[in-house]
């Protein structure tokens, strides 16, 4: 038998390149329309690309009208990227 040990660099939202960002921002985007419910604070970007007919492009509405608000989401989390952005998991110790 072998055992082989690999290292995973892990990053903070913030250490982040402008691409790995962008990937961090689209896939919490995804997750946030996969589980949205009347209850939502993005809700309201639901009802108007409905009401524009357009819900293909809900998830640039809310990127557009609710980008700090994600930001902010994706810094106060515990939650840990790899160097493209893809998340990995949370950080136990935070939690």
């Amino acid at each position: 038998m072998r055992t082989i040990t690999k290292t995973i660099d892990l990053y903070k939202y913030d250490e982040l390149n402008q691409v790995a960002k962008d990937r961090a921002m689209a896939d919490l985007i995804d997750a946030e329309i996969e589980m949205m419910d009347e209850n939502s604070p993005f809700y309201p970007a639901c009802e108007e690309a409905e009401r524009l007919r357009v819900p293909w492009f809900l998830g640039s509405i809310i990127w557009e009208k609710y980008e700090s608000t994600l930001v902010d989401i994706l810094r106060h989390v515990s939650a840990e990227y790899l160097e493209d952005g893809e998340f990995y998991g949370f950080n136990e110790e935070v939690i």
